[in-house]
């Protein structure tokens, strides 16, 4: 299909009803190449990961489309959130992600 990345469904988690009428709004293609662009800057990142705030940062994306795209890479199991946790832009700790 699309090298594993696949669009989160109502079944692999609870989504809010905000968050699943943003969701539905895209279309699946743009789902797709957003996880692609989140997954290219975590692996480029290697094994220091990324936090969400960081992919913000280097992809420009806003903090919910970011945060949403971590969430099902995650359950895709393209990557997984580590131990570590690192400073985000407003001083609070965020666990990093590294692709496996």
């Amino acid at each position: 299909m699309h090298s594993g990345i696949m669009r989160q469904s109502d079944d692999h988690g609870p989504l809010f009803d905000t968050s699943r009428a943003a969701h539905q709004s895209l279309a699946p293609r743009t789902v797709v190449a957003l996880q692609q662009r989140v997954l290219a800057a975590i692996e480029a990142a290697g094994s220091n990961g990324l936090t969400t705030d960081e992919v913000e940062a280097i992809t420009g994306l806003s903090h919910q489309t970011a945060s949403a795209r971590v969430y099902e890479l995650r359950g895709a199991g393209r990557i997984r959130r580590t131990e570590l946790r690192r400073r985000t832009r407003s001083g609070r700790y965020a666990y990093v992600h590294v692709a496996p």
